[in-house]
């Protein structure tokens, strides 16, 4: 399934004394447009409520965690994602990147129909941002893939 969505700067704002930059997002059915509000704080990428989603240097660290529970309060997935610096580049539309991943790791306690442990990538490249993402279904093996076909960067 082929279909086009667009992700621009839209403007700033300050939120307590920190500068972000607003995101808008032009979403379809399977991937609903959400608007992301980020700044970069010290070479980490983050929103709003200070939860990280890139690192140009962290390797280490785990730097996000989010845990979902059932309604009887038992928890379903663990959500943790560390960055990584893979061997290759990766080729989109738009062009061919080096890239940083954000990968994210999902850790149910049973399987959903997608197997136990399933996996997303955010894959950013230097002065661009996100080039390639993929999001899934968490009940389902298929994933689907967000991939930069052209940019423009202003001077």
């Amino acid at each position: 399934m082929n279909r086009m969505d667009c992700t621009w700067v839209d403007r700033d704002t300050s939120i307590n004394n920190f500068n972000y930059v607003i995101l808008e997002n032009e979403g379809h059915l399977l991937n609903p447009g959400k608007n992301k509000i980020v700044r970069d704080s010290a070479g980490y990428l983050v929103n709003n409520s200070g939860e990280i989603f890139f690192s140009s240097t962290n390797f280490a660290d785990t730097l996000y965690r989010f845990v979902t529970y059932y309604p009887d309060e038992t928890i379903l997935y663990v959500l943790t994602a560390k960055m990584e610096n893979p061997d290759q580049p990766v080729e989109v539309e738009a062009r061919r990147f080096e890239v940083l991943n954000f990968k994210s790791t999902i850790s149910f306690t049973q399987d959903m129909g997608g197997g136990t442990t399933q996996y997303l990538n955010a894959f950013y490249a230097d002065s661009v941002g996100l080039v390639l993402d993929t999001y899934k279904m968490v009940s389902t093996t298929s994933y689907y893939e967000r991939r930069l076909v052209r940019f423009y960067v202003s001077e």
